[in-house]
């Protein structure tokens, strides 16, 4: 069946009796470092600034935003070529180094990073209020084996020929927008640290030459460059290549896992009957007979019935759930073989007897409320979509949707 897209108004999930509450950074927010989105024309904005225990509007329930705990700069060496120059041979020489080090930019132990990347674009943005120089923001990956400069020596002596980076890693999470309930009872909705894991970036490009007897900065490109000389003594050396190679051991490849059909995953229990989830518009989430899920103006029978279902508290101090469709059974989840989070599908496919790929978090507005943000913690991907209009697929976003589409109700069928 071919669906004519419609027309339809623009989501409107303002705060509860349509006022947005407007947060504020905490006073850790110099060091970090992922700012909200300033309130816009319509109605829907979402205007609060992320930062943990931070108020949060319903609107935010979509969102996902990226908070820095720790930052650490370092001075790297990518290419390396010790080179001699005697006093007869002073002038100008073109030195061909060798290849030192890969360089990956990471976020959240992701590499894909690409300018539609909405949730590590902004996190780099505002790092660099802190690194103070400009940072790479995009996916990186230095590969040419050899590199050449070319340069006037004036001098005789021994020479480090480089070419460097300086490395900004560390520690952060994800914070999502959820409920909690404080000490006097009160219900309200504040950003929270929810998934962790680590950032890396890199500086601007620096070349030259450095001789042992030049004195140069420390913690500086040129002085790990004359550490690599040797300056520092062969020990200093080796123990310099030796932190390289476990820096790159470190990198880990998740074992795969595929799906197993199973009616109800292990150790989870259901709530009582069907659920719609639908939009801010008024549009309903339907199992299409491909294995795609997209938004229909109206319920389309059992194929927008939706069975929630609870896991125990895990590791992250939340319970997981899975979307059941009452129409066949499958679980909602993100779709096989994608290579990047942002704009992927989201699809049906066998429950799996243990929830990876459809494992999901809900995050809810204060009792009362039915208001909801989804992720997928399979690499962390919002529920979202391009647009809501008639027949639009659903898909996943590494930061949720700014202008607050991605915030949902999950009201009984």
């Amino acid at each position: 069946m071919k669906r004519a897209p419609t027309a339809v108004p623009p989501p409107n999930p303002a705060g509860r009796n349509g006022v947005l509450r407007r947060g504020t950074m905490a006073a850790l927010a110099a060091l970090i470092l992922t700012g909200g989105v300033v309130a816009g024309a319509g109605p829907a904005s979402a205007v609060t600034e992320a930062a943990p225990g931070a108020p949060c509007d319903s609107s935010d329930l979509g969102r996902r935003q990226g908070w820095a705990n720790s930052m650490e700069i370092t001075p790297a060496i990518t290419h390396f070529k010790g080179f001699f120059v005697t006093a007869g041979s002073t002038g100008t020489h073109v030195v061909q180094m060798t290849y030192q080090q890969q360089l990956t930019v990471q976020v959240m132990n992701d590499t894909s990073v690409s300018t539609g990347f909405n949730f590590g674009i902004p996190f780099l943005t505002k790092l660099e209020v802190s690194a103070r120089f400009q940072l790479t923001k995009t996916t990186m990956t230095t590969t040419t084996e050899q590199r050449t400069l070319t340069w006037n020596f004036t001098q005789p002596g021994y020479y480090a020929v480089y070419s460097g980076m300086h490395k900004v890693s560390g520690q952060m999470s994800a914070l999502q927008c959820h409920r909690v309930q404080k000490e006097d009872g009160r219900w309200v909705t504040e950003w929270n640290r929810r998934a962790t894991g680590t950032y890396t970036t890199w500086g601007r490009e620096q070349e030259g030459v450095v001789r042992c007897e030049d004195t140069v900065p420390a913690n500086s490109i040129m002085r790990t460059a004359q550490i690599e000389l040797g300056c520092a003594g062969p020990a200093a050396q080796r123990a310099a290549r030796a932190a390289r190679d476990a820096d790159d051991g470190r990198r880990a490849t998740p074992a795969a896992v595929g799906p197993t059909a199973a009616a109800i995953p292990t150790g989870y229990a259901c709530d009582p009957g069907y659920h719609y989830l639908i939009s801010g518009n008024g549009m309903y989430l339907t199992q299409d007979d491909s294995p795609y899920m997209f938004w229909w103006t109206s319920p389309v029978r059992t194929s927008s019935h939706w069975r929630v279902c609870h896991g125990p508290v895990d590791a992250t101090g939340m319970p997981p759930s899975v979307l059941i469709g009452r129409w066949n059974g499958a679980c909602v989840g993100a779709g096989a073989g994608a290579t990047a989070v942002e704009g992927a599908a989201i699809d049906w496919s066998s429950c799996e007897a243990v929830p990876l790929r459809q494992k999901l978090y809900i995050y809810r507005d204060v009792p009362g409320s039915d208001l909801v943000g989804i992720q997928l913690a399979y690499r962390g991907g919002m529920f979202s979509q391009d647009e809501l209009v008639s027949g639009s697929r659903l898909q996943q976003s590494e930061g949720g949707k700014p202008d607050g589409s991605g915030t949902y109700r999950l009201v009984p069928a």
